[in-house]
């Protein structure tokens, strides 16, 4: 659940907020609301000051109910 949760945060900070391939995941607070079976996850991003991204992101059910939701903080690695 964890993975599923927090790469889909990388690509979210790369893709909308601009953070340089590489970054890593300084922090990750998850909550699980029922299992969790393999399914798409969603990730946005929230914000970003500097090297620090930090983005949501979810996993629910074919039919939409919330399974996980998470926050991460990611930092880009130095130019």
């Amino acid at each position: 659940m964890w993975a599923a949760l927090d790469c889909p945060g990388g690509w979210a900070a790369m893709r909308k907020q601009g953070m340089r391939v590489g970054g890593l995941t300084a922090a990750l607070t998850a909550t699980q609301l029922c299992p969790v079976y393999p399914e798409t996850p969603y990730a946005w991003p929230i914000t970003h000051t500097g090297r620090k991204h930090i983005v949501g992101a979810a996993l629910a059910t074919p039919t939409g109910t919330l399974c996980a939701l998470a926050e991460a903080l990611w930092i880009a690695p130095k130019p």
